[in-house]
């Protein structure tokens, strides 16, 4: 898959097949997730929405931790 590959609303629910640099993939949806501390939204495949998700909230509880130290 690109890097460059941009989903839409209307692609949500949809099933693809493709490759990138770790391996081949295939039947991989596209679902929409958001963060629920800050309502950041993302579109894109389920392996790459985990990848979102995790990351914000590993940032979230860097800045709550960075705000409760202060």
């Amino acid at each position: 898959m690109s890097k460059e590959m941009k989903w839409t609303y209307e692609d949500i629910g949809k099933e693809i097949d493709g490759s990138d640099e770790w391996g081949s993939f295939y039947g991989e949806r596209i679902v929409l997730v958001h963060c629920e501390v800050c309502g950041a939204e993302f579109i894109g495949t389920m392996r790459e929405a985990g990848g979102f998700l995790g990351g914000h909230h590993l940032f979230h509880n860097y800045e709550t931790k960075i705000i409760t130290e202060a």
